[in-house]
């Protein structure tokens, strides 16, 4: 959907990308203490090879204790634990067959591919467990010898899992509150300039923290005290939309009101970070001068009541005797729904495993000293869409060159090396880098996790460094080669899923609409699905917009079309709360409920449209005329019916255009 300049400027742009607020030296200090203690141990004890298994299996392990709530980190931590397990065992036992290592190799690839369906964690453990399989394979042992290995990996993730217990008892930090604050923050910055980005921000925070509360192992009452506040602020960001909107308020008194909502934000927020049961008395509401009082008190309620449960001067009263998120995680039904060539998780695990396949059997029948470097870098430039595969692919290899020779560079200054005592500083270093830089550059962190596996792979290998240094080079070079040109012969197009994710955003709008106006529609079901589903589609258009080729649906047009659909929702998001109240005109909002099929019907055909990629030249079904007076409702009508259609007019496909010249 993007011209070729547009597609190269965006690939450069992920070497450049740079969100210092991304690093995380805790939990980086966390994950480099458990790569230290078993190769510290293993040169007391005289045994550095030994030592070097339990710090693949502590190296991987770690990633999967990043994020994420604390059972949900645990979870994906014995994932790794036993998938590293297997595949440095079968890895190490098989690597003397070429066809029995493109055999597994394959299998593996296509599960670290599948493991995409099942979010970046997983998906990071498939990656460094096959990568383990890899060069576990390039230094093969009989069977004894390869049990023994993998016991040693699964020490190593032992390991990373007992420190997270010691570190989170000893400095208890909750996933949950976090993602709490991040739908503070979103409102707050959504509130002192508002926006469909910042309001598509709060989209994505209140959707992320659902989600942690739902995958929560806290106790009873304080995660029902969060599932209170976290419902508040589903209430009060609908009202936040509302106030917001220059239609409501004039801007002198709006400025007001606002500025007493952000206020009472920021002493939820400091609420659920110090608990300091004082903040809050010494705020005074402003009185609300907008001509709605009823809505305003309706958002002061929900507001004062978001402050009790966060200070703590109200306590949550309902009793519950588990968190309803104790229940066994299912992950083989998302992984059998995904199980078809029209998912790109599918498309992906395919593409990867026959990359690899080849790449193993290359390098093992063309003689390629250290020429398991080849699938390695396949392995980790491959990915499941174009920005992804050549942005980062790009960033992968410039930071592997560089962490090569920075490696390189520094074992061949301190050489001989023979006691490790320079390596494991090394180790320790680049661990504690590479953690703590994994959400900042792609290729900073690719820069340190290269130089940290060559300091680990010059423990047992023999040849003097500055030797391999060239082997490296154009290993990496090879590698990524194959990993574009598979991607380049079965490529996977966003723009393919940008109708379909469209059409789902379309008619999970007309489910919201519909349910607001009936007594018993499952209103909060409804919400939710249009945040997911509008979550998604905004994802899949913004890749789509920066592929290399020619676009299904006319780019400016779909612009007008996203843009009519965001306020569409905020509309909708508000509507659930003015709908109940006594506001406005009682005949004008009579009009507009008699409005709410026709409306429905308008969704369904555009959804329609959209995903049959025509054009939508239904008529407007006898739309009565607005009334001069601006009502409340006549404003919110007129807004949507001007939503309905742009939406209608937009020329998606070019085809009136194209018929015009």
């Amino acid at each position: 959907m993007a011209t070729g300049y547009g597609s190269t400027k965006s690939v450069f742009k992920t070497l450049v990308t740079y969100d210092r607020s991304q690093w995380r030296w805790r939990a980086g200090a966390r994950n480099a203490l458990g790569l230290a203690i078993p190769l510290i141990l293993g040169i007391i004890l005289k045994q550095p090879i030994p030592a070097i298994a339990v710090t693949v299996g502590a190296l991987v392990t770690g990633f999967a204790g990043l994020n994420g709530t604390l059972r949900k980190r645990f979870r994906t931590m014995r994932t790794a634990m036993l998938w590293m397990g297997v595949a440095t065992g079968v890895g190490t036992a098989l690597g003397y067959s070429t066809c029995a290592m493109v055999l597994v190799v394959l299998l593996s690839g296509f599960g670290g591919g599948m493991a995409v369906a099942l979010g970046l964690e997983t998906m990071q453990i498939g990656i460094l467990a096959t990568t383990a399989l890899i060069i576990f394979g390039a230094f093969p042992a009989p069977w004894p010898i390869a049990i023994e290995e993998a016991l040693l990996v699964m020490l190593g993730s032992a390991l990373q899992m007992g420190l997270l217990w010691l570190f989170q008892k000893i400095e208890p930090s909750i996933a949950e509150e976090r993602g709490i604050t991040a739908v503070l923050d979103a409102m707050i910055a959504y509130l002192e300039q508002p926006g469909s980005a910042r309001d598509l921000d709060i989209a994505l925070t209140l959707l992320h923290a659902e989600e942690q509360l739902n995958d929560s192992s806290l106790p009873v009452m304080h995660w029902s005290r969060l599932k209170a506040i976290l419902d508040l602020l589903e209430s009060i960001r609908n009202d936040v939309l509302a106030v917001s909107l220059p239609d409501i308020a004039p801007d002198s008194v709006r400025k007001d009101e606002i500025s007493w909502i952000v206020d009472r934000l920021h002493v939820i927020r400091a609420g659920l970070i110090s608990r300091n049961h004082g903040t809050a008395k010494n705020l005074k509401p402003v009185v609300s001068r907008t001509g709605l009082p009823h809505r305003y008190a309706h958002l002061t309620t929900l507001l004062d009541t978001a402050v009790g449960y966060a200070t703590g001067e109200a306590l949550w009263q309902e009793t519950l005797q588990q968190p309803p998120t104790h229940h066994r995680h299912r992950i083989w039904p998302r992984l059998r729904a995904n199980l078809t060539t029209k998912s790109q998780a599918c498309r992906h695990a395919i593409r990867l495993a026959v990359t690899l396949g080849l790449a193993v059997f290359l390098y093992r029948v063309i003689p390629l000293s250290r020429g398991y470097w080849v699938p390695i870098t396949a392995l980790v430039v491959l990915r499941p869409d174009f920005q992804a595969t050549f942005g980062r692919g790009l960033a992968r290899v410039v930071g592997t060159a560089v962490g090569i020779v920075l490696a390189t560079g520094l074992l061949v200054l301190v050489a001989p090396d023979r006691a490790h005592f320079v390596g494991v500083a090394l180790v320790l270093g680049f661990s504690l880098a590479l953690y703590a830089s994994v959400n900042v550059n792609y290729g900073i962190f690719s820069v340190f996790i290269t130089a940290m596996v060559v300091v680990l792979l010059s423990f047992f290998e023999h040849a003097p460094v500055a030797v391999t240094l060239e082997d490296r080079l154009l290993n990496t070079l090879i590698g990524s080669g194959l990993a574009l040109i598979a991607y380049a012969l079965w490529p996977t197009w966003q723009r393919e899923r940008v109708p379909v994710v469209l059409a789902e955003w379309l008619r999970d709008e007309r489910e919201y609409l519909r349910a607001l106006s009936s007594p018993e529609g499952e209103v909060a079901s409804a919400r939710k699905a249009v945040r997911l589903s509008r979550t998604n589609a905004v994802a899949v258009v913004n890749q789509a917009a920066v592929e290399p080729v020619k676009a299904r649906l006319d780019p400016i047009q779909l612009g007008k079309f996203i843009a009519a659909l965001h306020h569409l929702t905020e509309i909708l998001m508000t509507l659930e709360f003015t709908l109940p109240l006594a506001v406005g005109n009682p005949d004008a909002k009579e009009r507009f409920l008699r409005a709410i099929p026709d409306w429905c019907h308008d969704l369904e055909e555009l959804a329609r449209a959209v995903s049959e990629q025509r054009d939508d030249d239904s008529p407007n079904r006898g739309r009565e005329n607005f009334c001069a007076q601006q009502d409340y409702w006549d404003i919110t009508r007129q807004q949507l019916e001007g939503d309905l259609s742009v939406m209608r007019q937009a020329d998606l496909t070019g085809r009136r255009q194209a018929l015009s010249s």
